[in-house]
């Protein structure tokens, strides 16, 4: 019974208590809360907690195997591990913030969140100015890789798949060696990633 003595047979479950949700203001990303059972019998004053939810510790973060295989690595910045696509068809940056278990933006804490646009920004700069192309393509997809990832996609005008999406429409082209070296060192010198 509530305080007021009304019953509270009649209130919603909340989703926060949910098996695997993050409960709003819950600290950290994958901590679901215990769910709180609000129905009280008379007399009882504490809530019941529900012990059939797991609390898992995070996970040291580490790049997903698909994104190792397909990008060579820039370096760190101060959110994000930046890696330059494989794909020599398009200048193609991608950033994936290193937080264990994030899959979505917003599982970044706002601060983080602003960061992650502050680097997308900083990264889409420099892409635009060494390739001058026509268009950046900015996208977090996630549908082939759940790791949190942002791709930074210079687009041209002449490119195969413009305007399309990039995706599927070219097999991916191998850089020359000398071609990647000098992009790798370039965008290196002007982000300086750790």
């Amino acid at each position: 019974r509530l305080a007021s003595g009304s019953s509270t047979a009649n209130l919603p479950v909340p989703i926060w208590g949910q098996k695997g949700r993050k409960a709003s203001g819950a600290t950290g990303i994958g901590h679901p809360v215990p769910a709180i059972d609000l129905g009280r019998s008379p007399g009882q004053f504490e809530p019941a907690i529900h012990t059939n939810v797991h609390i898992s510790m995070p996970a040291a973060w580490s790049l997903h195997p698909q994104l190792d295989k397909d990008t060579v690595s820039i370096g760190d910045l101060p959110l994000s591990r930046l890696l330059l696509s494989k794909d020599a068809n398009y200048p193609w940056l991608i950033l994936v913030p290193r937080q264990p278990a994030a899959v979505e933006i917003i599982d970044l804490d706002p601060e983080d969140r602003a960061r992650l646009m502050t680097e997308i920004g900083q990264v889409s700069e420099v892409l635009r100015d060494i390739t001058g192309c026509d268009k950046l393509n900015v996208a977090a997809l996630g549908n082939q890789v759940p790791q949190l990832h942002v791709h930074v996609i210079a687009r041209r005008k002449s490119d195969a798949a413009w305007p399309r999406p990039v995706w599927g429409v070219l097999p991916a082209l191998d850089y020359d060696p000398k071609t990647l070296q000098t992009l790798h060192d370039t965008l290196r010198h002007r982000l300086k990633p750790g």
